[in-house]
């Protein structure tokens, strides 16, 4: 089904990594978020896993995304590939 309209949502099981390149988003992630499809944006490159798998990249998306605690939170425009695959995380922030 999905929407198109701002959603709070608070997520567990998130890893930040300063020295990553890429902010990750896990499928069911994406699914959890009842995000619409049509915002996931295609993007045509091939990601290799931790032990060299190839992992299906489903696209992008760019979402808001608020950071800190509630007293000075800030709120920045990210863009997530979001792929499919298995991980007991539901983001990497990189």
């Amino acid at each position: 089904m999905g929407h198109d309209k701002e959603v709070w949502c608070y997520f567990h099981r998130v890893l930040v990594d300063q020295r990553g390149s890429i902010n990750i988003m896990f499928w069911n992630a994406f699914v959890g978020l009842d995000i619409l499809l049509n915002k996931l944006k295609p993007f045509d490159i091939v990601l290799v896993g931790f032990s060299s798998e190839h992992v299906q990249l489903m696209g992008y998306v760019e979402l808001k995304t608020t950071f800190g605690e509630r007293d000075i939170p800030q709120t920045l425009l990210i863009k997530y590939m979001v792929v499919r695959a298995l991980s007991s995380y539901n983001f990497l922030l990189g």
